[in-house]
């Protein structure tokens, strides 16, 4: 038999099988995701698409034509329908009447005010969720359920109802579809998508919708969900964009930090050549003259409101809760790391005046080598998932500055300066005019979000100059020979490790503003 699926639901039901002693002949898994250690002996495949395999499914499918899918983020489509092999299929939902993503399922199921909920296997034909139900469970919903717990119990179900679904099947020699479940008649029920999600914020006056789309421990697993469920808290009606946005940003066709696919991604990147376009504009004249004006009254370099800016229109559209960006100081001749950690809710005008605070701080506070915790910039070990995003500010004339006629200096976050960029990023200050020009990938990288990535960054220049300078950010200076040494002592840790350990070096906590 073949499984299709993703996670602990397609690993824990492979695992099930053999123990079972059922020939395995294949597995089919995200392209991201790695088969644990166990899996070695087995054909385990990678795919961004599975229906790009239909003539491994062909070669592979075993006598009994059976193929398992759980936890599956794949939809088959003709090329493997083709095959007529018997495809069964393991919903989080109770069928028919909550088609579509489990976890949209599960939101509106307790917005719906459902006592009860279920899960259930299907054989696959040509539509969603709507082919004709071989088993069916169902278990009561406690009043005060939360999205965290229902997923939880679903993910358990769907285990529990394939483990009874194969031993049946082990015992009778087949699958049938039951006599008492009916077929999944989608006219009976509701489909829910992304379609749902997107219009989700209109409903933040819900009695239910704190419950419905409270994640807690399953946060960082379903990353997508979490950051789409922050901007509906924050005001956001329409979330088309967002998860648009969120599709791309969070790596296209990839895995969130966790490993839970992103619902709807797309293929993983080409690697071969890339199609670039380009794009210039002037920022409006009135933001031209805010930042000028600004350099000036707070003795603050253009740079400095150029790069936050940058770091608060990312923020915008990424829903980053911390943004890690680099500052340069010219007094030091060096780098300020600033990490600015973001209260839950916070987006738009709020936003940048956390990072305006934050910039006016840094910028007096020099002694931290950024260069040791260059890859804090993406939280990672120098490889990221995202979009790589390579800026540089070049000042003709630093405002901020005694000499003004000082030669123009430029700044690059060096973390994604070393790989090759899928957005590159320039902005200057000429003649008291901000110019920005964007390069970007055209096959990596949609125009659309390009557009919306200028024009957060245009909106922020404007609110940073705008607001006033502020005190509330603690700034700790480390000694660089004490720096030097932490990171000599975490050799190959994260840029986030060393900023912890400096961190417990000043005697702060780690959920801090540099």
């Amino acid at each position: 038999m073949i499984f299709v699926g993703s996670g602990s639901l397609l690993w824990r039901a492979v695992e099930y099988a053999r123990s079972r002693h059922a020939e395995v002949s294949l597995v089919v898994h995200p392209e991201r995701e790695d088969p644990p250690a166990w899996a070695g002996e087995l054909r385990c495949v990678g795919a961004t698409d599975v229906n790009d395999l239909a003539d491994v499914f062909e070669e592979a499918s075993t006598a009994d034509q059976v193929v398992w899918s759980t936890g599956n983020p794949f939809i088959f489509r003709k090329p493997i329908l083709d095959l007529e092999l018997t495809i069964l299929n393991v919903h989080g939902g109770p069928l028919p009447f909550y088609r579509g993503l489990p976890m949209a399922g599960a939101v509106h199921a307790i917005l719906n005010g459902e006592t009860s909920f279920g899960v259930t296997i299907h054989r696959v034909d040509k539509g969603i969720d709507t082919g004709a139900i071989v088993e069916q469970s169902t278990f009561d919903l406690p009043d005060d359920i939360t999205l965290e717990e229902l997923t939880l119990t679903v993910s358990q179900q769907c285990h529990d109802i394939f483990v009874s679904a194969f031993d049946a099947a082990k015992t009778t020699g087949g699958l049938r579809p039951a006599a008492d479940a009916g077929g999944s008649d989608p006219t009976a029920g509701s489909y829910f998508g992304m379609r749902e999600l997107a219009t989700i914020g209109t409903l933040r006056d819900h009695e239910n919708f704190a419950r419905a789309t409270f994640l807690g421990v399953l946060t960082d697993h379903y990353r997508f969900y979490a950051i789409l469920f922050d901007f509906a808290r924050g005001g956001k009606d329409d979330l088309t964009s967002v998860i648009a946005d969120l599709r791309y940003w969070l790596g296209v066709g990839q895995t969130t930090t966790a490993g839970a696919p992103i619902p709807g991604g797309r293929s993983d990147r080409s690697s071969g050549p890339r199609s670039v376009e380009r794009v210039e504009r002037i920022a409006a004249g009135r933001a031209s003259v805010l930042v000028r004006d600004a350099a000036q009254r707070i003795e603050l370099p253009v740079t400095a409101v150029l790069i936050g800016a940058v770091a608060a229109g990312v923020s915008e559209i990424t829903g980053d809760r911390a943004l890690t960006l680099a500052l340069p100081v010219r007094e030091e001749a060096g780098w300020v790391p600033l990490r600015i950690e973001l209260p839950g809710n916070h987006f738009g005008e709020e936003v940048v005046v956390e990072v305006q605070r934050a910039i006016g701080e840094a910028t007096r506070h020099a002694s931290i080598p950024f260069t040791e915790i260059v890859d804090a910039l993406d939280g990672t070990d120098g490889v990221s998932s995202r979009p790589q995003l390579t800026v540089s500010c070049v000042s003709r004339h630093d405002l901020g500055s005694t000499n003004r006629h000082e030669p123009p200096q430029s700044y690059r976050f060096d973390a994604v300066e070393q790989r090759a960029s899928d957005i590159e990023l320039a902005l200057r200050l000429d003649d008291d005019q901000i110019g920005i020009t964007c390069v970007f990938a055209a096959d990596v990288v949609e125009r659309h979000t390009v557009d919306r990535l200028l024009e957060q960054i245009e909106t922020a220049l404007s609110a940073l100059a705008e607001v006033g300078g502020g005190g509330s950010a603690t700034i700790v200076d480390i000694d660089a020979a004490v720096a030097a040494g932490i990171a000599a002592e975490v050799p190959g840790g994260t840029g986030l490790d060393l900023l912890e350990r400096f961190d417990a070096e000043a005697g702060v906590h780690s959920a801090r503003v540099w």
